[in-house]
């Protein structure tokens, strides 16, 4: 069970990752003049945000808070993973 608890919690560490990576390239962006994407790094954050501007209402004027969500509900899943099984806190990258 220790193996499952742990690949969901690497799998939502990369997630967060990637979110990280996308914010990233979104302001390099604005230097550089143009857009800035990773096929990878798009293909699966895309998804996220479009749902979570779907259901949440992320944008307060220019700003769009779509990452702090994505974020934070990652998180929670991990901290509620390591709630229930506290061994698996020693291989997460933190």
């Amino acid at each position: 069970m220790t193996l499952v608890f742990l690949v969901f919690a690497v799998f939502f560490s990369i997630i967060q990752i990637l979110v990280i990576v996308d914010i990233v390239l979104s302001w390099v962006s604005v230097f550089v003049g143009r857009p800035i994407r990773i096929g990878i790094v798009s293909d699966i954050v895309d998804p996220l945000r479009e749902w979570v501007a779907r259901y949440f209402p992320t944008r307060l004027g220019p700003l769009d808070f779509w990452p702090v969500v994505i974020i934070l509900a990652c998180e929670l899943v991990i901290m509620i993973l390591v709630s229930i099984d506290p061994g698996i806190l020693a291989y997460l990258p933190r």
